[in-house]
């Protein structure tokens, strides 16, 4: 049995911390919600340093809070993360902040939005699934 809820959440675009409640994600009829509390999350990459985002990826949590995020676009490694709001032009979306090394070369443009879990997968409308 599938349960989904939804969550409505009004979050202004700062990098301030939010609460748990504003931290939900609205699970879509075929997704699983996933929360900050979560051990698994699936979002979007960025590399606030360098401006660039990348496709969904797969976090598990780990135990001083932290993120490791597999990606298709790093194959086999693991990138250390933590979870911030990306907002570029007003679209914020809650992302992976990446610790990438990176020279400033990529536009900021808005994340994926609609990364969710749909059968054990993590995927998002231009992701492949994970």
């Amino acid at each position: 049995m599938v349960v989904a809820l939804a969550v409505v959440v009004t979050v202004g675009c700062s990098s301030s911390k939010r609460s748990s409640s504003q931290s939900a994600l609205a699970a879509g009829s075929a997704g699983t919600a996933a929360t900050a509390n979560s051990a698994r999350e699936c979002l979007p990459v960025v590399a606030a340093k360098c401006g660039c985002k990348y496709t969904c990826g797969l976090g598990v949590r780990q135990a001083d809070g932290s993120y490791l995020v597999s990606h298709t676009f790093w194959k086999n490694k693991k990138l250390k993360a933590r979870i911030d709001t990306w907002c570029v032009a007003g679209a914020c979306t809650r992302a992976f902040y990446a610790e990438i090394v990176c020279g400033g070369i990529c536009a900021r443009r808005p994340a994926d939005p609609t990364c969710h879990f749909e059968g054990g997968h993590c995927v998002g409308e231009r992701s492949p699934s994970l």
